[in-house]
């Protein structure tokens, strides 16, 4: 799904694409919505295309099934992305994610109409300017993972709820992964922060092991 597929439906320098979901049996009961100014969004999605899987009977199998999958075909990519032992320190030494802005940010969100259960796998590829953040935002879920692995430049991943949870900032092209499990459902958001200018891929999953 490419940005010029959505509806705009808010004119303005803040602006909102909607696009209609289906999940695997065809069923359309979601949305997403992309919020944020008009200019960044063209600018971040201008050669993306949104590969979303929605799965309301998914289970805890399934869930993991997905995840050998997503493994087995980017272990390469993973490995290419690692950084020397000698870069260890150089973790600590990157500044910490600054708060976002209504004007530095944009807003990627999921939205359950009707339909109980889900599993939810996102991939979208990216253009960071530095100092933009990109945030992921799920409906109610139970886990949540997420991995950003960069072709260029230096992103970092955030996941928050109600606050932060966990982050992570590999220097340069390492990859970033955080995950968080709670008993208790809660929304969930990813944060992509744009270190530097970067070309990255996001991939995300989250899941809800009881029916909401």
């Amino acid at each position: 799904m490419k940005l010029e597929e959505f509806k705009r439906t808010h004119e303005g320098k803040q602006a909102r694409y909607v696009s209609d979901l289906a999940d695997v049996e065809g069923n359309k009961q979601f949305l997403i919505n992309i919020t944020g100014p008009d200019n960044l969004i063209k600018k971040v999605f201008a050669e993306s295309n949104f590969d979303i899987k929605i799965d309301q009977k998914g289970t805890k199998e399934d869930f993991k099934k997905e995840q050998s999958t997503f493994w087995e075909s980017n272990s390469k990519k993973f490995s290419k992305s690692q950084k020397p032992e000698e870069d260890f320190w150089d973790i600590f030494k990157k500044k910490s994610i600054p708060k976002p802005a209504k004007d530095d940010s944009i807003i990627v969100s999921l939205e359950k109409i009707d339909g109980e259960g889900t599993f939810y796998a996102i991939a979208v590829p990216l253009l960071v300017p530095r100092g933009i953040s990109v945030f992921f935002h799920f409906p109610v879920v139970q886990w949540t993972s997420g991995i950003v692995i960069p072709t260029s430049g230096d992103p970092d991943l955030e996941l928050y709820s109600f606050s932060s949870l966990v982050s992570s900032s590999r220097k340069s092209s390492g990859s970033d992964r955080v995950s968080h499990s709670s008993f208790w459902p809660t929304n969930t958001h990813l944060r992509v922060y744009g270190f530097s200018t970067t070309v990255c891929s996001i991939y995300a999953q989250a899941m809800s092991f009881f029916p909401f």
